[in-house]
């Protein structure tokens, strides 16, 4: 059976369902060419991986925003708006949460879609392995 890449990408990226990776699996144990472009699509995409860390805030920011706060006396004028200092900071931890969530969920598909792009950059330079006729 012959595999084209977006199809050892999926088996790489462990999108595949479960029969359609032991399919892969077995042909890469009969086809060491196959199993070769498996392993070439798998250490791009562990490349990527290790280039594409998502971003996580220190892991003192709330002591330091709170510690920021504390440090500074208050006007009696100021003394209204404390909750609302306290809202903000609390706003911009749980929005840097909601960010770092989303982020840690969309990774795979954003390194799919990279690892997508950089094999079509090398099918247009003519640098990928061509793809077999099915």
């Amino acid at each position: 059976m012959t595999f084209s890449d977006e199809q050892l990408l999926d088996y790489v990226l462990d999108l595949l369902e479960p029969g359609a990776a032991e399919e892969v699996e077995a042909a890469c144990a009969a086809d060491a060419e196959l199993a070769a472009r498996v392993e070439a699509l798998r250490a791009e995409q562990d490349a990527l991986a290790g280039a594409l860390e998502p971003f996580a805030a220190p892991a003192d920011l709330e002591e330091r925003l709170v510690g920021a706060l504390r440090e500074q006396p208050l006007t009696p004028s100021e003394r209204r708006f404390r909750w609302g200092r306290v809202l903000a900071v609390a706003a911009a931890l749980l929005l840097a949460t909601l960010v770092g969530l989303r982020s840690y969920r969309a990774d795979a598909p954003r390194r799919q879609l990279i690892q997508r792009a950089r094999l079509s950059e090398l099918h247009a330079l003519g640098l990928a392995p061509q793809e077999e006729d099915s």
